[in-house]
């Protein structure tokens, strides 16, 4: 999410800007250091001390993060007061951050003192000699672990002749560093060890793009078989371990994918087999993920052959229903002919995605003869679910374009926009294009009919929208002005019909009180009354203020939040 500083506060939850706002408040928030132009990095203090870093371009936050562990949204309140910080003189809180603050003198900068740390590394670098720089590196490497881990990694790419036993060691070091007396990695070190593991992932891809395959491979195959043991003993909550191994396993395909030579193909998919026979995923999902990569692989029929007997194996389970089929679709792709693959999946068409490569295969040869009828077998298929409906109907509304069909363009673009899920295209504004002027009014009102009997309000409010319909907008409205629904549709609805929202508002922060009673609630309250103030209702929200004080004078969460209104 990009947040803009002016009006940053429309971007941010509310509890979360006020404990942000309370932060920089309280002086939590280091003057920042500017890494480089529009780029800084925060100290803010909190429970512990978190590391806050943003990106600004142009007036907007393009970037941020924060090594705090909040996952319940896209910004923590860590972030939210270093915005604060920069933003401090804009809203006028820079001179009740330095009261707050003990004074100190001043002194005057130089103004050649180097503007952030890009330019103090680069004037010492010039200074530095390359001798000296060797030194330090080696000391620094022999004195700090997270040091010499961080430089073999970032470099790991300009040397290849590391074996697979020497990556798994540093692994296995960064997870025991990880690890508690008890040897279990707690959810909030899992970052600090993932992280790590990471440099090795980013120095296998350099090795990739540099062509260096057998380096790549032997980090990647090190990290997924160390990871996946380290899922036995870590807190996984946030997928951070198990995304090590997704990783690793997304680079070998990236590799399967390029012009790797005979040995490195060989040796993947003899990795991948043996990976597969001793069960090293078992039970996750990469266990069948590894014959995936492998049918990728193939380019014998002998080789195939194998593969598709594991594929068949899993389909046995009962949990993977065709995936046997998928796979050896694959290996036909690499191994046979057109008229073989087409025979293939002839033969296997109750599978949807079969059929649906016939039929844009028919489409691509121009048999749209062909293309109707497989699509049309399609709809009446017992298996079918919604999403084949969709893909069936999509398929047959895209054969009507290219026929240049106008009354089947209209057929089925009004299929799949009445169909809850049709969401692939704007179907209403292909139907407004393709309908007569003359018959579009009435056209119209029977997609309203249909729409309400599907009990579908939401769609047909929308199609009072498209066509600026404001009379019957409010209208519906009116039956059903709950407050979220009052706010989503204010804006279309403000100008002629301002009072009535207010009002809508009004009512509904009444009957909303009588049912909650935290101050969550009452926060939320609050929030739609400020609406009602930029509408211009100043008066009848301090009447509702009046009223609510005397109606709850012993709620004071109450009191406190209408106090800020």
């Amino acid at each position: 999410m990009q947040i803009p500083l002016n009006g940053f506060e429309d971007y941010i939850g509310e509890i979360i800007l006020e404990r942000g706002l309370n932060y920089f408040q309280k002086g939590r928030v280091a003057e920042p250091i500017v890494i480089d132009k529009g780029k800084y990095e925060f100290d803010v203090r909190g429970s512990d001390d978190y590391l806050v870093r943003l990106t600004v371009n142009e007036n907007i936050v393009v970037d941020y993060s924060c090594d705090c562990p909040y996952d319940m949204g896209a910004v923590c309140k860590h972030v939210a007061a270093a915005i604060f910080y920069l933003q401090k003189d804009v809203l006028d809180l820079g001179a009740k951050h330095k009261k707050e603050k003990k004074e100190r003198k001043r002194s005057v900068s130089n103004p050649n003192d180097p503007k952030n740390v890009n330019e103090q590394v680069n004037i010492l670098l010039g200074k530095l000699s390359f001798e000296d720089m060797k030194v330090f590196i080696r000391e620094k490497a022999k004195e700090e672990p997270s040091f010499r881990n961080m430089f073999l990694t970032s470099f790991a790419h300009l040397n290849d002749d590391y074996s697979k036993e020497y990556y798994r060691k540093q692994i296995e070091t960064i997870l025991i560093r990880g690890s508690g007396k008890n040897g279990f990695i707690e959810w909030s070190d899992v970052r600090n060890v993932t992280s790590s593991v990471n440099e090795f992932l980013d120095a296998a891809r350099k090795l990739l793009k540099n062509g260096r395959y057998q380096g790549c491979f032997n980090i990647c195959t090190a990290v997924m078989e160390e990871m996946v043991e380290a899922l036995q003993y870590s807190d996984d909550s946030n997928g951070d371990v198990s995304d090590c191994v997704s990783d690793a396993l997304s680079i070998l395909e990236e590799m399967i994918s390029s012009n790797m030579e005979e040995e490195i193909r060989l040796m993947l998919l003899e990795y991948f087999v043996s990976a597969y026979l001793k069960n090293v995923f078992e039970d996750w999902d990469w266990h069948t993920e590894i014959l995936v990569l492998s049918a990728m692989l193939v380019k014998s029929d002998e080789e195939g052959e194998r593969i598709i007997a594991f594929a068949k194996n899993e389909d046995r389970d009962g949990y993977r229903e065709n995936f046997s089929r998928d796979i050896e679709l694959m290996i036909y792709k690499n191994t046979k002919s057109d008229e073989e693959i087409k025979k293939f999946l002839e033969k296997n068409i109750s599978n949807p995605d079969f059929r649906r490569q016939l039929i844009n295969k028919a489409i691509e040869d121009k048999d749209f003869e062909k293309a109707i009828k497989l699509a049309k077998e399609g709809l009446k298929e017992k298996k079918s679910n919604w999403y084949d409906f969709d893909l069936w109907n999509g398929l047959l509304f895209r054969i009507a374009e290219l026929q240049g069909d106008r009354e089947k363009v209209i057929e089925y673009s009004r299929v799949l926009f009445l169909d809850e899920n049709g969401r692939e295209k704007d179907y209403y504004g292909i139907l407004k294009k393709n309908v007569e002027t003359d018959k579009w009014s009435e056209f119209v009102e029977g997609l309203i009919t249909d729409l309400k009997k599907r009990k579908r309000s939401h769609e047909v409010r929308n199609v009072y929208i498209k066509e600026q319909w404001w009379d019957r907008l409010y209208e519906s409205l009116k039956k059903d002005p709950s407050l979220s629904e009052v706010q989503y549709y204010e804006k279309y609805l403000k100008q002629d019909y301002k009072d009535e929202i207010i009002g809508f508002y009004e009512t509904g922060i009444y009957n909303y009180m009588k049912g909650f009673a935290e101050r969550h609630h009452y926060k939320e309250a609050c929030r739609y009354m400020r609406r009602m103030l930029k509408l211009g209702a100043r008066e009848r929200v301090d009447l509702m203020i009046e009223k609510l004080r005397k109606e709850y004078p012993r709620r004071p969460a109450l009191l406190d939040e209408l106090s800020k209104v």
